[in-house]
């Protein structure tokens, strides 16, 4: 009895080992599990920060791209005289596109981005930009001398992917950011101007003779545009205006009188109207010309040369 009693407990004391064992094995099974599940949830989590990291250093880097882009472009049609209707086809962003999808793909992620709605249009005050953004480009988002700049409006998005561990991020941004040159408003006062002179050219054409019609006038245009360029500069703007006057009998009492600005260029210098180009910050002209021309009929003539030309330069 003895014996049996000893053989049935040597029975009972094995199989709670093998259960114990079968109990830890498990145990170790469960934990690796789960410490395995932990690891690729914190790799997953790190993968998915990287990425977020990733598409916000895309807005601002995007952000900075086409502010500089559209300084540039801007810049060119101010300089040559062009529209300013054409800058919003003039901004091709496809390099950086390019560009930025293959540095982000050396970096482990693979990158699908658009650039949707570029839009530029002459900013007013009631108009808010992206703090954020503005701030990114070193520039406040309310300022003084703001009004006739240029408001830049975008939408990006990116489908982002995470080689190593295969997580993904898409993300919408919208850009609404401005380029402080207040190159609309040098468009309009350029226009302006013209307008104005055309108005008043009648009146200050006056005289008997080639000479003193040509010298009157001059008087008269550079006065006018002394007080014009005086007034500009309280508004931060600067103004150099070239122009030549002929004026040729062409009767015994008529003549014509051209006058023709062969160069108007108005610069916007208030405090951040730069442009970068070439790492160089640049101020940015609009230039252009204006000519009219008109009929002058005295009722006296005096002896005189039968043309006179006056050449003339008024800046501040």
């Amino acid at each position: 009895m003895s014996s049996k009693r000893k053989v049935k407990n040597a029975f009972i004391w094995s199989i709670a080992i093998v259960y114990l064992l079968v109990i830890l094995i498990f145990c170790s099974i469960s934990q690796n599990s789960a410490a395995e599940l932990i690891a690729q949830t914190a790799a997953n989590r790190m993968a998915v920060d990287r990425l977020q990291l990733t598409a916000y250093n895309l807005l601002f880097d995007f952000n900075e791209y086409l502010h500089k882009k559209v300084g540039i472009e801007l810049y060119l049609l101010a300089k040559n005289g062009e529209s300013l209707n054409q800058l919003n086809y003039r901004l091709s962003v496809e390099e950086w596109v390019k560009t930025t999808e293959a540095w982000v793909k050396g970096n482990g992620i693979i990158a699908s981005i658009q650039v949707q709605d570029i839009q530029t249009n002459r900013h007013t005050p009631n108009k808010k930009r992206d703090l954020i953004l503005m701030s990114a480009l070193g520039i406040p988002q309310e300022f003084e001398f703001y009004e006739g700049a240029v408001d830049i409006n975008a939408a990006i998005t990116a489908n982002l992917v995470d080689t190593g561990v295969k997580a993904t991020l898409f993300v919408k941004f919208t850009v609404k950011s401005l380029h402080p040159v207040r190159v609309y408003s040098l468009y309009t006062i350029s226009g302006s101007l013209c307008k104005s002179i055309a108005s008043k050219i009648r009146g200050w054409t006056k005289g008997t003779n080639a000479e003193s019609i040509a010298l009157n006038l001059k008087k008269e245009l550079r006065e006018f545009l002394v007080s014009f360029l005086r007034e500009l500069s309280q508004s931060f703007f600067s103004g150099k205006i070239s122009y030549q006057i002929v004026v040729r009998k062409i009767g015994s009492l008529q003549y014509t009188v051209d006058l023709h600005l062969t160069k108007i260029e108005l610069t916007d210098i208030s405090k951040y109207a730069f442009v970068l180009i070439e790492k160089r910050f640049i101020r940015v002209s609009y230039i252009t010309n204006f000519k009219i021309t008109l009929k002058y009929l005295t009722l006296t003539s005096s002896a005189g040369p039968r043309q006179m030309i006056v050449k003339d330069v008024v800046s501040n």
